[in-house]
Protein backbone atom coordinates (compact mmCIF):
# COMPACT_ATOMS: atom_id res chain seq x y z
CA UNK A 1 0.00 0.00 0.00
CA UNK A 2 2.79 2.40 0.95
CA UNK A 3 4.58 1.58 -2.32
CA UNK A 4 1.41 2.40 -4.28
CA UNK A 5 0.99 5.75 -2.51
CA UNK A 6 4.62 6.64 -3.17
CA UNK A 7 4.34 5.79 -6.88
CA UNK A 8 1.08 7.71 -7.24
CA UNK A 9 2.60 10.77 -5.59
CA UNK A 10 5.75 10.46 -7.70
CA UNK A 11 3.78 10.25 -10.94
CA UNK A 12 1.63 13.22 -9.91
CA UNK A 13 4.76 15.24 -9.29
CA UNK A 14 6.16 14.34 -12.70
CA UNK A 15 2.92 15.39 -14.36
CA UNK A 16 2.89 18.68 -12.46
CA UNK A 17 6.50 19.34 -13.45
CA UNK A 18 5.49 19.28 -17.12
CA UNK A 19 3.08 22.16 -16.57
CA UNK A 20 4.74 25.45 -17.43
CA UNK A 21 2.07 28.15 -17.64
CA UNK A 22 2.67 31.61 -19.07
CA UNK A 23 1.64 34.23 -16.52
CA UNK A 24 0.86 37.93 -16.51
CA UNK A 25 0.20 40.16 -13.50
CA UNK A 26 -2.51 42.82 -13.38
CA UNK A 27 -1.13 45.31 -10.85
CA UNK A 28 -4.35 47.30 -10.79
CA UNK A 29 -6.31 44.30 -9.50
CA UNK A 30 -3.60 42.31 -7.67
CA UNK A 31 -4.27 39.17 -9.70
CA UNK A 32 -2.06 36.97 -11.86
CA UNK A 33 -3.54 35.24 -14.91
CA UNK A 34 -1.75 32.06 -16.05
CA UNK A 35 -2.42 30.10 -19.23
CA UNK A 36 -1.50 26.46 -19.88
CA UNK A 37 -2.77 23.82 -22.32
CA UNK A 38 -3.43 21.31 -19.52
CA UNK A 39 -4.77 23.64 -16.82
CA UNK A 40 -6.44 26.23 -19.02
CA UNK A 41 -6.67 29.88 -17.99
CA UNK A 42 -6.48 30.54 -14.27
CA UNK A 43 -6.74 33.79 -12.33
CA UNK A 44 -4.78 33.82 -9.06
CA UNK A 45 -5.37 35.97 -6.00
CA UNK A 46 -2.19 37.98 -5.29
CA UNK A 47 -3.06 40.70 -2.79
CA UNK A 48 -1.16 42.06 0.19
CA UNK A 49 -3.63 40.46 2.61
CA UNK A 50 -2.95 36.74 2.93
CA UNK A 51 -5.33 34.42 4.77
CA UNK A 52 -4.09 31.66 7.08
CA UNK A 53 -6.54 28.90 7.99
CA UNK A 54 -7.25 25.21 8.50
CA UNK A 55 -8.17 23.14 5.43
CA UNK A 56 -11.95 23.47 5.77
CA UNK A 57 -11.70 27.16 6.65
CA UNK A 58 -9.48 27.69 3.61
CA UNK A 59 -12.06 26.04 1.33
CA UNK A 60 -14.87 28.18 2.76
CA UNK A 61 -12.74 31.31 2.56
CA UNK A 62 -12.08 30.86 -1.16
CA UNK A 63 -15.64 29.84 -2.01
CA UNK A 64 -17.01 32.97 -0.32
CA UNK A 65 -14.26 35.32 -1.49
CA UNK A 66 -15.09 38.55 -3.29
CA UNK A 67 -11.74 39.82 -4.56
CA UNK A 68 -10.68 42.20 -7.35
CA UNK A 69 -14.33 42.56 -8.31
CA UNK A 70 -14.88 38.82 -8.84
CA UNK A 71 -16.61 35.92 -7.17
CA UNK A 72 -16.23 32.24 -8.14
CA UNK A 73 -12.95 31.63 -6.32
CA UNK A 74 -11.90 28.19 -5.03
CA UNK A 75 -9.00 26.41 -3.37
CA UNK A 76 -6.58 25.27 -6.12
CA UNK A 77 -5.86 21.59 -6.63
CA UNK A 78 -2.35 20.22 -6.18
CA UNK A 79 -1.37 20.44 -9.86
CA UNK A 80 -2.58 24.03 -10.06
CA UNK A 81 -0.70 25.31 -7.01
CA UNK A 82 2.44 23.42 -8.06
CA UNK A 83 2.24 25.05 -11.49
CA UNK A 84 3.10 28.48 -10.06
CA UNK A 85 6.19 27.21 -8.28
CA UNK A 86 9.56 27.97 -9.89
CA UNK A 87 12.17 25.45 -8.78
CA UNK A 88 14.92 27.46 -10.42
CA UNK A 89 14.40 29.99 -7.62
CA UNK A 90 14.83 29.66 -3.88
CA UNK A 91 13.17 31.35 -0.89
CA UNK A 92 10.69 31.94 -2.37
CA UNK A 93 10.48 29.49 -5.26
CA UNK A 94 7.49 31.09 -6.98
CA UNK A 95 7.00 32.50 -10.47
CA UNK A 96 8.23 36.06 -10.77
CA UNK A 97 4.81 37.46 -11.70
CA UNK A 98 3.60 36.89 -8.13
CA UNK A 99 4.26 39.90 -5.92
CA UNK A 100 3.00 38.79 -2.50
CA UNK A 101 3.82 35.69 -0.47
CA UNK A 102 3.40 35.07 3.26
CA UNK A 103 7.10 34.23 3.75
CA UNK A 104 10.05 32.76 1.92
CA UNK A 105 9.25 29.28 3.27
CA UNK A 106 5.47 29.63 3.40
CA UNK A 107 3.23 26.57 3.01
CA UNK A 108 0.00 26.92 1.01
CA UNK A 109 -3.01 24.62 0.93
CA UNK A 110 -4.12 22.68 -2.11
CA UNK A 111 -7.66 21.38 -2.32
CA UNK A 112 -6.51 17.76 -2.73
CA UNK A 113 -6.53 15.43 0.24
CA UNK A 114 -3.69 12.98 0.80
CA UNK A 115 -4.33 9.66 -0.97
CA UNK A 116 -3.52 7.42 1.99
CA UNK A 117 -5.03 9.51 4.81
CA UNK A 118 -8.13 11.69 4.40
CA UNK A 119 -7.18 13.60 7.56
CA UNK A 120 -4.34 15.18 5.60
CA UNK A 121 -4.12 17.30 2.46
CA UNK A 122 -1.36 18.28 0.07
CA UNK A 123 0.43 21.59 0.52
CA UNK A 124 3.08 23.37 -1.55
CA UNK A 125 6.07 24.81 0.30
CA UNK A 126 7.48 27.78 -1.57
CA UNK A 127 10.90 27.58 0.07
CA UNK A 128 11.96 25.24 -2.76
CA UNK A 129 8.66 24.85 -4.58
CA UNK A 130 8.05 21.26 -3.51
CA UNK A 131 4.99 19.52 -2.13
CA UNK A 132 4.30 17.96 1.25
CA UNK A 133 1.28 17.06 3.32
CA UNK A 134 -0.38 18.69 6.32
CA UNK A 135 -3.02 17.60 8.81
CA UNK A 136 -6.36 19.25 8.04
CA UNK A 137 -6.58 21.07 11.38
CA UNK A 138 -3.20 22.75 10.93
CA UNK A 139 -2.89 26.37 9.80
CA UNK A 140 -1.45 27.02 6.34
CA UNK A 141 -1.68 29.99 4.02
CA UNK A 142 -4.28 30.36 1.29
CA UNK A 143 -4.00 31.54 -2.33
CA UNK A 144 -7.35 31.23 -4.09
CA UNK A 145 -7.82 30.66 -7.80
CA UNK A 146 -10.65 30.96 -10.28
CA UNK A 147 -11.22 29.96 -13.88
CA UNK A 148 -10.55 32.91 -16.19
CA UNK A 149 -12.00 33.40 -19.63
CA UNK A 150 -9.52 35.16 -21.91
CA UNK A 151 -11.04 36.71 -24.98
CA UNK A 152 -9.59 35.98 -28.42
CA UNK A 153 -8.95 39.69 -28.88
CA UNK A 154 -6.75 39.82 -25.80
CA UNK A 155 -4.69 36.89 -27.10
CA UNK A 156 -4.08 38.53 -30.48
CA UNK A 157 -4.02 42.26 -29.75
CA UNK A 158 -1.39 44.04 -27.65
CA UNK A 159 -2.71 46.38 -25.00
CA UNK A 160 -1.21 49.18 -22.93
CA UNK A 161 -3.50 48.22 -20.06
CA UNK A 162 -2.49 45.02 -18.26
CA UNK A 163 -6.08 44.43 -17.14
CA UNK A 164 -7.68 44.88 -20.58
CA UNK A 165 -9.56 41.88 -21.98
CA UNK A 166 -8.17 39.38 -19.50
CA UNK A 167 -11.66 38.01 -19.03
CA UNK A 168 -15.29 38.61 -19.85
CA UNK A 169 -16.76 37.43 -16.56
CA UNK A 170 -19.50 39.27 -14.71
CA UNK A 171 -18.07 41.76 -12.22
CA UNK A 172 -19.17 42.96 -8.81
CA UNK A 173 -18.34 46.40 -7.53
CA UNK A 174 -15.78 46.22 -4.73
CA UNK A 175 -13.33 43.67 -3.27
CA UNK A 176 -14.51 42.90 0.22
CA UNK A 177 -13.99 40.69 3.22
CA UNK A 178 -17.64 41.11 4.13
CA UNK A 179 -18.71 37.89 2.38
CA UNK A 180 -16.06 35.76 4.09
CA UNK A 181 -17.97 34.95 7.27
CA UNK A 182 -18.29 31.31 6.26
CA UNK A 183 -14.63 31.02 7.25
CA UNK A 184 -14.66 32.95 10.53
CA UNK A 185 -11.35 31.61 11.83
CA UNK A 186 -9.26 32.42 8.76
CA UNK A 187 -6.46 34.91 9.48
CA UNK A 188 -5.64 37.76 7.15
CA UNK A 189 -2.32 39.57 7.22
CA UNK A 190 -2.60 43.36 7.76
CA UNK A 191 -1.98 45.66 4.81
CA UNK A 192 1.25 47.61 4.44
CA UNK A 193 1.87 51.03 6.01
CA UNK A 194 1.13 52.62 2.65
CA UNK A 195 -2.19 50.79 2.32
CA UNK A 196 -3.65 51.74 5.71
CA UNK A 197 -3.58 55.28 7.08
CA UNK A 198 -5.32 57.47 9.65
CA UNK A 199 -7.27 60.64 8.90
CA UNK A 200 -6.80 62.59 12.13
CA UNK A 201 -9.27 65.27 11.12
CA UNK A 202 -12.09 62.71 11.01
CA UNK A 203 -10.81 60.10 13.49
CA UNK A 204 -11.07 57.30 10.94
CA UNK A 205 -8.58 54.77 9.55
CA UNK A 206 -8.69 53.94 5.85
CA UNK A 207 -7.79 50.52 4.44
CA UNK A 208 -7.13 51.20 0.76
CA UNK A 209 -6.75 47.50 -0.10
CA UNK A 210 -10.29 46.41 0.79
CA UNK A 211 -11.76 49.92 0.65
CA UNK A 212 -12.82 49.97 4.30
CA UNK A 213 -13.21 52.94 6.60
CA UNK A 214 -12.81 52.22 10.33
CA UNK A 215 -14.23 54.23 13.20
CA UNK A 216 -11.41 55.38 15.53
CA UNK A 217 -12.79 57.99 17.91
CA UNK A 218 -12.01 58.58 21.57
CA UNK A 219 -15.55 57.63 22.66
CA UNK A 220 -15.74 53.82 22.43
CA UNK A 221 -19.14 52.14 22.64
CA UNK A 222 -19.61 49.06 24.84
CA UNK A 223 -22.69 46.86 24.79
CA UNK A 224 -24.16 43.43 24.12
CA UNK A 225 -24.18 42.03 20.57
CA UNK A 226 -27.64 43.31 19.61
CA UNK A 227 -26.82 46.77 20.96
CA UNK A 228 -23.53 46.72 19.05
CA UNK A 229 -25.27 45.88 15.79
CA UNK A 230 -27.90 48.62 16.26
CA UNK A 231 -25.23 51.12 17.31
CA UNK A 232 -23.28 50.65 14.08
CA UNK A 233 -26.34 50.60 11.83
CA UNK A 234 -27.55 53.92 13.29
CA UNK A 235 -24.14 55.56 13.60
CA UNK A 236 -23.49 58.97 12.08
CA UNK A 237 -19.75 59.43 12.51
CA UNK A 238 -17.20 61.70 10.81
CA UNK A 239 -19.99 62.91 8.52
CA UNK A 240 -20.78 59.41 7.23
CA UNK A 241 -23.67 56.95 7.44
CA UNK A 242 -23.68 53.31 6.28
CA UNK A 243 -21.68 51.88 9.19
CA UNK A 244 -21.99 48.24 10.24
CA UNK A 245 -20.54 45.73 12.70
CA UNK A 246 -17.43 44.14 11.10
CA UNK A 247 -17.16 40.39 10.66
CA UNK A 248 -14.38 38.40 12.30
CA UNK A 249 -12.16 38.33 9.23
CA UNK A 250 -12.35 42.10 8.91
CA UNK A 251 -11.45 42.64 12.57
CA UNK A 252 -8.52 40.24 12.34
CA UNK A 253 -7.22 42.13 9.33
CA UNK A 254 -6.36 45.18 11.44
CA UNK A 255 -4.00 43.26 13.76
CA UNK A 256 -0.59 41.72 13.15
CA UNK A 257 0.37 38.10 13.85
CA UNK A 258 0.80 38.94 17.56
CA UNK A 259 -2.74 40.35 17.59
CA UNK A 260 -1.42 43.88 18.21
CA UNK A 261 -3.74 46.36 16.54
CA UNK A 262 -2.31 48.19 13.56
CA UNK A 263 -0.38 51.33 14.50
CA UNK A 264 -2.66 53.60 12.46
CA UNK A 265 -5.33 53.13 15.14
CA UNK A 266 -5.12 55.65 17.98
CA UNK A 267 -7.91 54.52 20.35
CA UNK A 268 -8.78 51.11 21.76
CA UNK A 269 -11.06 50.05 24.62
CA UNK A 270 -9.87 48.09 27.64
CA UNK A 271 -12.19 46.41 30.15
CA UNK A 272 -11.59 45.86 33.87
CA UNK A 273 -9.28 42.95 33.04
CA UNK A 274 -7.32 45.06 30.52
CA UNK A 275 -8.75 42.95 27.69
CA UNK A 276 -9.26 44.67 24.33
CA UNK A 277 -12.28 42.57 23.38
CA UNK A 278 -14.45 43.60 20.41
CA UNK A 279 -17.65 42.19 18.94
CA UNK A 280 -17.66 40.84 15.40
CA UNK A 281 -20.84 40.25 13.41
CA UNK A 282 -19.91 36.59 12.94
CA UNK A 283 -22.35 34.29 14.73
CA UNK A 284 -21.81 30.61 15.41
CA UNK A 285 -23.40 28.44 12.70
CA UNK A 286 -24.77 26.08 15.37
CA UNK A 287 -26.10 28.70 17.77
CA UNK A 288 -27.45 32.16 17.04
CA UNK A 289 -26.92 33.10 20.70
CA UNK A 290 -23.12 33.01 20.31
CA UNK A 291 -20.89 35.40 18.34
CA UNK A 292 -17.15 35.75 17.85
CA UNK A 293 -15.16 38.21 19.94
CA UNK A 294 -11.74 39.38 18.74
CA UNK A 295 -9.24 40.13 21.51
CA UNK A 296 -6.42 42.49 20.59
CA UNK A 297 -3.16 42.13 22.55
CA UNK A 298 -4.19 38.50 23.04
CA UNK A 299 -5.20 35.86 20.50
CA UNK A 300 -7.71 35.48 17.69
CA UNK A 301 -10.54 35.49 20.21
CA UNK A 302 -13.38 33.21 21.25
CA UNK A 303 -17.09 32.49 20.96
CA UNK A 304 -19.12 34.43 23.52
CA UNK A 305 -22.77 34.69 24.53
CA UNK A 306 -24.34 37.66 22.75
CA UNK A 307 -25.69 38.96 26.08
CA UNK A 308 -22.15 39.84 27.19
CA UNK A 309 -20.77 43.36 26.99
CA UNK A 310 -17.91 44.03 24.60
CA UNK A 311 -16.40 47.02 22.80
CA UNK A 312 -17.44 48.05 19.29
CA UNK A 313 -15.48 49.37 16.32
CA UNK A 314 -17.76 50.03 13.35
CA UNK A 315 -16.70 49.80 9.72
CA UNK A 316 -18.05 50.92 6.37
CA UNK A 317 -17.13 50.66 2.69
CA UNK A 318 -15.72 53.82 1.20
Amino acid sequence: MKKFIFLAAFCALLNAAEITPQCQRDDAKDVVVCSDKKLGNLMWQDGAKIAEATFEQAKDYCENLNFAGYAGWRLPNKAEILSIADKSKYEPAIKREFKYIAGVGASYWSGDKFEGDKNRAWIVVFKRGGDNWSELDKQNFVRCVRDAQISQASQNTPSNNNSANLHNDSKVETPSLAKSEAAPAARVAPPSNEAMYRDDSKSVVIDSVYKLMWQDGADIFEGDWDEAERYCENLNFAGYLGWRLPNKLELLSIADDSMVIYKSFKYIGKDEYEDEAYWSSTKNSNSSSIAWVVVFEGDDGYWDDISGRRFVRCVRQY
